[in-house]
């Protein structure tokens, strides 16, 4: 189930201090419309009651699909994290339910969940994203040494265009790579059912390590 949690937070714009309603977790497929909230960023937006500017929020969240049965936790605690996947798992078992099939995923903020949400969505494998966007940025960095941190994201347009846009560091696009569902969707053997961090620097040491 989806569950709310109340906490006080400081306007940035004004300083006025006041209780808001956030979310620990969401269950979309028991509430399909917090899925859209949490593509389009609402779910995290809040209105001043007294200056009356938007303001986004960045917190821990669970987010839990049981039709994709996949559940990305969003904190910057991986060890916590991983106690709350574990804990997850534990508790199915003990209702003789199986998580084991799950795909457990753990992210920093926001925009890497939205971005797995849609990975996995359109069927495709993040840890061939990752393995796309992490060679493509080192061709960017060699190509364009004035970038200082050149940014990767995996995109989806009208249903079914498919791309990686990649950003400078002021969020300008530089550069955008078409991609085919089946050039992302390749299955991987002998998966770690533990490896939850799937991102760059996962993607880094992967490919180092197979050098």
């Amino acid at each position: 189930m989806s569950r709310p949690r109340i906490i006080e937070m400081e306007c940035p714009h004004c300083g006025s201090v006041e209780k808001i309603q956030i979310w620990e977790s969401a269950n979309v497929s028991l509430d399909p419309s917090f899925k859209e909230k949490i593509l389009n960023g609402d779910l995290f937006k809040f209105r001043c009651s007294k200056c009356g500017q938007i303001y986004t929020v960045n917190y821990g969240f669970i987010y839990h699909d049981m039709d994709k049965k996949l559940m990305i936790v969003v904190s910057d605690n991986i060890e916590h994290s991983t106690d709350l996947i574990n804990e997850f798992m534990n508790a199915g078992k003990s209702f003789g339910a199986d998580a084991s099939d799950y795909t457990y995923r753990i992210v920093n903020n926001r925009n890497e969940l939205v971005e797995k949400i849609m990975i996995f969505d359109v069927g495709a494998n993040d840890r061939v994203v990752e393995y796309f966007k992490y060679l493509h940025l080192q061709k960017l960095r060699q190509e364009h040494p004035e970038i200082n941190d050149p940014l990767a994201f995996f995109n989806v347009y009208d249903g079914n265009d498919l791309s990686l846009d990649f950003y400078d560091d002021h969020f300008k696009m530089i550069d955008q790579v078409p991609l085919k569902l089946q050039m992302i969707s390749k299955q991987f053997e002998n998966v770690k059912k533990d490896e939850f961090v799937i991102n760059q620097e996962w993607a880094a040491k992967s490919l180092l390590s197979k050098e």
